[in-house]
């Protein structure tokens, strides 16, 4: 039994020095207390390793964001420096020019105030491990319009056509309406953004499979949309927050269409 222990402890020497990649194992003849150890180390070191891949692979897509952010920030950030410069340098400019070059600037502040928002509420989800989920149940055939409807008022200053197929659902679902609702605003706002509201935007809703309530949003996509500042956040933090409520968030986009698809389980 001593060889074991001792095959053992320099297993657990090898964890320590950073070694996650080797096995711990025993004879399968050993006694059952030493198999059992040996398991459990085994365990302990994927567990180990598996924390250590999910910390790389945060650090990575923080990077990831701090670049993007870097860029889009910059952005409307020398645009405004530009047009303040030249009305503090200029005072005989002309009102007309002066009006247009602070119309500009209050819209790229405006870019500025939404990218740290973004930035805010990503890191708010990404960055914590223990964020609030207020669970609750809510009647779907009650719910489900409610999203949708919340959002349908930031068009009305646009002649926008929707196509509404929601199908009564005497179901119950087990969500947080706060995140829900999260989800829902920034889908409505990324189709405000890069929308073609000159065609009509689809919404769909309906029981499938596997105890889920689907809802489809589909819009035309505009042509000049990629030359629209995104930096994806938001797809990202709808993701996480749909993971979070045991749902998930797919898009999909091709030249033409942009579509998501929220997925919300039901209770049972």
């Amino acid at each position: 039994m001593s060889r074991y222990i001792s095959a053992l402890s320099q297993a657990a020497r090898r964890i320590n020095n950073g070694d996650l990649y080797t096995e711990v194992s025993v004879p399968p003849h050993a006694s059952q207390e030493i198999i059992s150890l040996a398991e459990n180390m085994d365990e302990m070191r994927e567990s180990f390793l598996d924390c250590l891949s999910k910390e790389k692979e945060r650090s990575r897509s923080n990077q990831e964001l701090i670049t993007v952010m870097s860029h889009d920030i910059r952005t409307p950030l020398t645009t405004l420096i530009g047009y303040a410069e030249i009305m503090d340098k200029s005072p005989d400019l002309p009102e007309e020019e002066r009006q247009q070059y602070s119309s500009i600037i209050y819209q790229r502040a405006l870019r500025l105030k939404e990218l740290t928002d973004e930035m805010f509420y990503y890191f708010l989800v990404y960055g914590s491990s223990d964020i609030q989920v207020d669970l609750a149940y809510y009647n779907a055939q009650v719910l489900i319009p409610q999203l949708i409807n919340d959002r349908l008022s930031a068009f009305q200053d646009l002649d926008v056509e929707f196509q509404i197929q929601v199908i009564e659902y005497p179901f119950t679902v087990h969500t947080d309406i706060s995140l829900l609702n999260r989800v829902f605003e920034n889908i409505f706002s990324n189709i405000r953004k890069y929308g073609d509201l000159t065609y009509p935007i689809s919404i769909r809703a309906e029981r499938k499979e596997y105890d889920f309530i689907h809802v489809y949003i589909r819009n035309r996509i505009r042509n000049d949309s990629h030359d629209v500042e995104s930096t994806q956040i938001g797809t990202k933090t709808c993701s996480k927050l749909m993971a979070l409520l045991d749902g998930s968030f797919i898009v999909r986009a091709d030249a033409e269409y942009y579509t998501a698809e929220v997925l919300i389980p039901m209770s049972h």
